[in-house]
């Protein structure tokens, strides 16, 4: 019985598709003004085909997520509209020098007159926040 449950909502997954609709077109505008986002108009219809890809990559994984074949769900960010080598370039914009970490390398001492205990769980010392940006 559970494995026809996992047959029919991956059959109706894999059938699923995005018309173009008045109700895609609210989500999309309010996907602009909730992160912000305007384009030129040539660059708009790249940017919706990328969005829309990913709403549907989402609605698949929530679809399996929901029989129980993942532990959590996935949502739109303010990253949506952008390829995936887009938002490599964007986050991992960071390169590091191969002689980066030597250069400015430092020893650590541990202080003699303290006692500093193995670990720390900061959640009971009320230093972690909720996710904010994920």
């Amino acid at each position: 019985m559970q494995f026809m449950l996992i047959f029919c909502l991956f059959a109706a997954a894999a059938s699923y598709s995005l018309p173009f609709t008045s109700e895609l077109d609210e989500h999309w505008g309010h996907f602009k003004n909730v992160y912000s986002k305007s384009y030129t108009s040539a660059e708009e219809a790249r940017r919706r085909l990328v969005w829309e890809e990913r709403v549907t990559s989402i609605i698949h994984h929530n679809l399996r997520a929901d029989a129980g074949l993942h532990s959590f769900r996935r949502g739109l960010n303010k990253y949506s509209d952008l390829t995936h080598a887009e938002y490599m370039d964007t986050l991992n914009g960071f390169k590091a020098r191969n002689n980066f970490l030597e250069r400015n390398a430092t020893t650590w001492l541990p202080l003699s007159n303290v006692d500093i205990p193995e670990q720390v769980d900061w959640r009971h010392n009320g230093l972690v926040t909720p996710v904010k940006d994920q």
